[in-house]
């Protein structure tokens, strides 16, 4: 500011109080530097009816779900609306936070014009899907709207400084959901498993499947549901069969936003390979689901199918069979010798084999034997020449001193010297 010709600088705080309780209340002074504010009481006095949302208020909070009783892990679509009859500016509202809950958001707020005790309001609703994780009582808590109000004065008039006018805060209402537990008559060895509507269908590749001994075929299985979280959707059962073996792939989980909810799928797939050939029965697949909108237990299925499979019966090494001694034939189970029956291709083979196999055995026994002869060669060759090298030193050594004890004449005192 330009007072008198000198400039000043002056800098706002903006705080806005929430009072607790009723009452007078005082509003410490606040300290900056060696200065500070005075002290000022306030009183605070119950809110008046006409700050319900059944009035004429310019801005509310209404918060609702579409149940009041659900099981546990169902989803409850919770709406929480904004209606307002005036700009609000540096608005700020708090979503849904709640314990023991999945909660997803279903999208960007939705806008729409609406009437409410004879005003015409600007409405703009959230939704979110919560699936409550235990059962009992579930509180919703209050979500809250903060913001400021532009006066009648200040409603369209710009302000470069961000002064947008009154500061409000709003709340919604808590909003209490009874959450059951799982029926008792829901079988106990299958997941648990509550939505809207669910459903199982299946793809193959190639398509139509034509199934070979040892040769993989891919199949795709989907789970659709409406009403759960893709988070929430079980593992698919994979056909056992002692006829094929399966190799699961990753499985992967989508889902999008939609009228009723979420509407969720899970994706599995898996390539089936034959082990024989002839007729095999892949089994049926079934999937346990409690139909909310009925109460009752449905099996969503894909029924049984009977496959031919091209090809001879192979057989697949497996640690078992590895590890297994060999059997024991005795002459009752050889079967005689058959002319008519024996290839003359496959008996030639076998022979060379087994040829090849005892030469090679043959050549190994020689060589091992050749090189154990060289070694113990070469020891005692290193052995006799050092006995001897150590047995003609010696020799020289004591001859020399037998000759100088006769020159002294002194023999029995060299006698322990003349050893070898």
């Amino acid at each position: 500011k330009i007072i008198n010709g000198q400039i000043t600088s002056e800098t706002q705080w903006k705080l806005t109080l929430l009072p607790k309780s009723e009452g007078y209340l005082v509003i410490p002074p606040i300290h900056y530097g060696n200065k500070k504010t005075k002290a000022i009481t306030i009183k605070v006095t119950k809110a008046s009816k006409s700050s319900s949302p059944q009035t004429s208020q310019l801005i509310f909070l209404d918060a609702s779900t579409d149940k009041k009783e659900v099981y546990v892990q169902e989803q409850i679509l919770f709406y929480l609306r904004v209606y307002q009859r005036s700009q609000l500016a540096n608005a700020s509202l708090s979503k849904p936070d709640i314990e023991n809950t999945v909660n997803e958001s279903l999208g960007e707020g939705r806008s729409y014009t609406a009437q409410h005790n004879g005003y015409t309001y600007d409405v703009i609703e959230y939704r979110f899907a919560i699936y409550p994780q235990k059962s009992g009582k579930l509180i919703i808590p209050a979500s809250v709207l903060s913001g400021s109000i532009a006066s009648n004065s200040q409603r369209f008039r710009f302000d470069p400084f961000g002064n947008a006018g009154k500061p409000i805060r709003r709340k919604s209402q808590e909003v209490s959901v009874m959450v059951k537990p799982i029926p008792a008559s829901y079988p106990k060895n299958v997941p648990w498993l509550p939505a809207h509507n669910l459903s199982l269908e299946e793809t193959w590749s190639p398509a139509p499947p034509i199934f070979s001994v040892g040769e993989p075929v891919t199949r795709t299985v989907t789970l659709n549901a409406t009403g759960v979280a893709s988070s929430l959707l079980p593992p698919l059962p994979v056909p056992n069969s002692d006829d094929i073996k399966v190799y699961p792939d990753q499985p992967s989980n989508n889902s999008i936003a939609g009228t009723d909810g979420i509407m969720s799928e899970r994706t599995e797939s898996y390539a089936i390979i034959p082990t024989k050939g002839g007729g095999i029965q892949l089994p049926a697949l079934n999937v346990h689901w409690w139909n909310t909108t009925t109460d009752t237990l449905e099996i969503a299925s894909i029924n049984a199918q009977h496959i031919n499979v091209k090809g001879s019966q192979r057989h697949h090494q497996t640690d078992s069979m590895v590890n297994a001694p060999p059997p024991t034939i005795s002459s009752d189970d050889v079967a005689p010798p058959s002319v008519a029956g024996s290839s003359p291709s496959t008996n030639s083979t076998w022979t060379w084999i087994a040829i090849a196999a005892t030469s090679l055995w043959a050549l190994t026994t020689i060589a091992l034997i050749w090189s154990l002869k060289r070694k113990k060669i070469a020891t005692v060759t290193e052995d006799v020449q050092t006995a001897y090298v150590f047995s003609s030193h010696k020799l020289n050594e004591n001859q020399q001193q037998f000759s100088k004890a006769c020159k002294t004449k002194k023999p029995s005192s060299n006698e322990k010297k003349f050893t070898l």
